[in-house]
């Protein structure tokens, strides 16, 4: 395992406790240099607009965030807006190098920016792209797909493309398709590319609008060179849940309608699933913000957003949500989601005999983030909550609305952001 001082040398990212989505090259949400505040004594608002991706921590200790309106702003920790950039439209979450400069994709580009905004190269791309991951030796990558193309670009640092490879035959997902897309790509230890694709649709599909797709759910593994080394195919993941894949230190770990588990494998034989978690609950009711909702049975759960791993510790955390089994009493109605996102299931190095459940008194809406010391941060419905590794509750804060994104900042910070107009910096 890489050290704390190569982490950021080694792949060249910003020495700074978010220098991209996920906080680093294996979307697993640990932070090694950024600290939790025990407490929160003070709280800077900013309003910028609706805010679609997750922050990052850039250059000077600055957070850069995009808004709905495809603007870019620097926020200092006093929150004070540095700058405010204009970008294209449908722009994903920039990633920091350890020169300042960044890259940002948006719809049909990629950009290379300098410290200060300036625009040093870009190229035009087919699509809708992912966030960018890069190597050791500088080669950026990131998946785009298109009603025409779906698959993985490369580039230099000098603007250069290295290759586009398709990787599955593009579809037009028609008017009663809920979505489609890559997840953003990760790297493992030997520099293989992992990245995910899920369609998915509440609706039959209409031969009319072409040929339905083969798989609901593709997991690829790409060699840096761009030669694909396997394909994992599958029609029982499709729903229309989460699809993020992270990396253990062995392992790819696909957090969708079950936990499956992936050993990472060179060669060209395509790795067996060697684990496949699925477990049935049953409670009387649940207390979310001390107020109790309907008695219900929860007949499976399904793993919400990305998991989170702390990779000193080896041990791994997942928010999980519940469906009713039980049929609405009005007709033609379905009843709603239990939400039990206040629940997280945590593995000892992904062992299952070492699991463990554990309610917060939050519902909790983003994905946890991991400090230097292990413990976590995640925003809910109305707030913040601050964890001890093992999930005991160390302090919370009240916000007035839904958090949707969560990250650790610099100097003991936690910036955060709610489903309204708001960018938090809580210290």
């Amino acid at each position: 395992m890489l050290s704390k001082d190569k982490n950021s040398k080694i792949y060249q990212l910003l020495d700074s406790t978010w220098p991209k989505f996920r906080a680093n090259l294996q979307n697993s949400g640990h932070s090694i240099s950024g600290e939790i505040p025990k407490t929160i004594s003070d709280v800077i608002r900013v309003s910028i607009g609706k805010i679609i991706q997750e922050p990052v921590i850039g250059s000077n200790q600055n957070t850069y965030v995009i808004n709905e309106e495809n603007k870019l702003f620097i926020i200092d920790l006093n929150g004070k807006i540095i700058e405010e950039l204009e970008v294209p439209k449908h722009p994903q979450c920039p990633i920091f190098l350890s020169d300042g400069t960044f890259y940002l994709t948006s719809l049909a580009k990629v950009q290379h920016y300098s410290s200060n905004g300036e625009i040093l190269w870009e190229d035009f791309i087919d699509g809708v792209p992912t966030s960018v991951t890069i190597n050791s030796k500088g080669i950026i990558y990131f998946a785009a797909h298109s009603f025409d193309w779906a698959g993985l670009y490369a580039y230099t640092a000098k603007g250069e493309r290295v290759f586009d490879i398709a990787l599955m035959k593009p579809f037009n997902i028609g008017a009663h398709g809920l979505g489609a897309g890559f997840s953003a790509p990760i790297l493992s230890h030997d520099e293989s590319i992992f990245l995910a694709f899920r369609f998915f649709s509440t609706y039959i599909w209409d031969p009319e609008e072409g040929p339905e797709p083969e798989h609901h759910y593709n997991c690829y593994c790409v060699n840096p060179d761009g030669k694909k080394i396997w394909t994992f195919k599958s029609s029982q993941l499709s729903l229309w849940r989460p699809y993020f894949p992270i990396i253990t230190d062995k392992k790819l770990v696909l957090a969708t309608f079950c936990s499956q588990i992936l050993p990472i494998k060179e060669g060209n034989k395509i790795p067996k699933w060697t684990l496949n978690y699925f477990e049935e609950l049953e409670d009387s009711y649940y207390k979310i913000l001390g107020k109790e909702i309907e008695s219900r049975k929860i007949s499976f759960f399904n793993f919400a957003g990305y998991p989170s791993y702390n990779t000193e510790s080896k041990i791994f955390y997942c928010r999980l949500d519940g469906f009713s089994s039980v049929s609405s009493t009005k007709p033609n109605t379905y009843p709603p989601p239990i939400d039990t996102g206040s629940i997280y299931i945590i593995f000892s190095d992904l062992d299952l005999k070492n699991k463990m459940k554990y309610r917060t008194p939050l519902r909790l809406t983003t994905d946890l983030a991991i400090d230097k010391v292990g413990n976590l941060c995640g925003g809910g419905m109305n707030g913040i909550l601050i964890l001890s590794p093992t999930c005991d509750l160390i302090h919370s804060f009240e916000l007035p609305s839904r958090i949707n994104y969560c990250i650790i900042g610099p100097k003991k910070t936690i910036i955060c952001s709610d489903d309204s107009e708001n960018l938090y910096i809580l210290k």
